[in-house]
This record gives C-alpha cells, structure tokens and sequence, in this order.
C-alpha cells in the first residue's frame, strides 16, 4: 500500500475480515450487510479488488454509483474456468481493469469477444506492471554461481524440479550452488544436501538481502499470470531461468535479458541446465544481468507506478 494512499484515505482491506477465524458462517450474512452499507454510504468510494473471492458476497449490494476497479495479475491454464477467473461476466459492471501485462490485456480482448461482449469495453483496460518498493538498494552484481527458488510451495511451482536441476547440476559438477525462499526444511527432508531452505521470509529487508546475494532466479513453474518474484529478481540484477508461461514473456526476452525454457516437465530440467552452462562464461552472465536490471528499472519503477495508480483512480471515480 503506497503511503500517500494511507495520507489521503481511509482504506480497509476487506481480506482481513472474510479471513479472520472469529468470523463464523452464521455471522457472514451480517458482515456482508454491514460492510456494504459502510461502502454505499461512504464518501467518494472506490472498491478495488483483484480475487473473485474477495468481492463476490459483496458484489451484489454495492451501489451503482460506487465505481470498482478489477486488479487482474494472472490467468490460468485451464480454459474451461478462465472466464471465472477473470471475472468476465461481471465486465459490465466494472468501470476499470487493470492488467499488470500487456499480454493480460490481450487476454481480455480475446475472452471479451469469445463471450460477445462490447468491443468498447476494451477501453476500460489499461496496463500498470508491478512495482518493486525497495528496502535495500541493489548492489552493482559481480559475477558469482549462486540459484535461487522464490515463490510459494505450491503444485504449480514445481520446487521439486528445481531439486532436480540442483541434483543435476551437482552431479555434473558445474559451480552453482542452490536455494529456496518459500519451501521449508520440515516439508522437504533430504533436500538440503542439494538446496539450503530458507523457508517462509516475511521480512522484505531481509528478503531482499538475499537477492542481493544470489546471481540466477530459477522458475520452474508450470502456470504463472506475471510472476512478482521474476520483477523482484530482475531488479536486484538477477537473471531469470524461467518457463515460458503466462506472460513471463512480456518481460523476459530470451538470452537478452534472461532464458526462457519449456514448462514441459521432461524438458525443463535439461534446458534450466543448458542455461547454467551458459551461465559459467562470466562475461554472458554479466552483460545479461544488466539488461535485466536495466529492463526491471524501466518497467517496474516505485514512482511511475504510483503515477500510474493516481491516474487509475481518477480515471475510475470519473468513469462511475
């Protein structure tokens, strides 16, 4: 949450509440009424939110002249639920979405007319990619071996392929050493011969330290929308070793400013350890270290982002 947005406004994550264990079932119906009319008899409202969860029992009893904004960061590879996941049919009502990708907003265009909606419509999409608040400034990289893993330890992510390219690697005898932030040690026994666990980090501080420390980010994912760990990595001049999926592609230009690698399970392996070969010439690694930064820079700047969002909540109070 930018702070300017605290000076300015009230705002309340509605998350907090729907997730809090004191809210049992029966009292959800008086929650959803209560917060609604807060909402409806609030001053110059904006509803932003970004998981159809968040919203859907709340969604029915906001007032028309309430304007919402819809946060849309990812996609899903299964077709049949896309349109759920992106909300399409609540589209009328939604007086501005905003794609982290340029890819996500062609997404929209071909989901919008799949379903016969409005081509108008479209100009209620606009692009802001993430940003990267920084508590610690990047260090100019040398070149080191270090390969790290950053995201949850979930089944898209794949951490266990990521133990095999370690595996792999050690038993070929290439320099990288390998690590995981998200994955912990008591989930993954055996592991740590291969790949230190640094389990969950909560700290951006000390989250990014560790960036600042590691050379590669390795993603093995087999579905992404706009990964922010490949943002964070890129900026702290890692380079990204990353399945070509979502729209990983729309920031990450193979062997210019990182490789891309098929999220094929039986070819991930030995593509993430083509790259790493690749990665041994200490001159590569460096020339591609800086564009990624230099790319992560352009596209995921702490003051143009801000910009960008003021303007996005002018856009959508005007729009309503």
């Amino acid at each position: 949450m930018l702070p300017s947005f605290r000076q300015y406004a009230r705002v309340r994550f509605l998350s907090d509440y729907y997730e809090a264990s004191r809210l049992a079932y029966w009292v959800k119906p008086f929650f959803v009424g209560f917060i609604s009319a807060r909402i409806n008899h609030s001053k110059s409202p904006v509803v932003i939110f970004w998981h159809r969860e968040s919203i859907e029992d709340v969604w029915p009893h906001i007032s028309p002249r309430v304007p919402v904004m819809d946060v849309v960061h990812n996609s899903i590879a299964d077709s049949q639920k896309q349109d759920a996941y992106l909300n399409i049919d609540m589209t009328p009502r939604i007086n501005l979405r905003v794609a982290v990708t340029e890819g996500l907003r062609q997404l929209l265009a071909e989901r919008y007319a799949a379903n016969g909606l409005n081509p108008d419509l479209l100009e209620r999409v606009t692009v802001t990619p993430h940003c990267v608040p920084l508590a610690v400034q990047p260090v100019q990289k040398t070149y080191g071996t270090r390969v790290v893993f950053l995201g949850r330890d979930s089944m898209e992510k794949r951490f266990g392929l990521f133990c095999r390219i370690a595996r792999a690697s050690r038993a070929e005898n290439l320099p990288f050493t390998f690590a995981a932030i998200g994955p912990r040690p008591q989930d993954h026994p055996g592991v740590e011969r291969d790949v230190h666990l640094y389990g969950t980090i909560d700290d951006v501080r000390r989250l990014q330290d560790i960036l600042n420390e590691s050379h590669i980010l390795l993603l093995t994912s087999s579905s992404e929308g706009f990964p922010k760990a490949v943002a964070e990595a890129m900026t702290f001049g890692l380079v990204p070793v990353a399945t070509d999926v979502g729209f990983v592609r729309d920031y990450v230009e193979n062997r210019r400013t990182g490789f891309l690698i098929s999220p094929e399970p039986d070819q991930v392996v030995e593509q993430a350890l083509d790259a790493l070969r690749m990665l041994t010439d200490p001159s590569l690694f460096l020339q591609i270290s800086e564009q990624a930064r230099q790319q992560a820079r352009d596209a995921f700047d702490m003051a143009a982002f801000a910009s960008a969002w003021k303007q996005n909540i002018t856009v959508c109070r005007r729009s309503a």
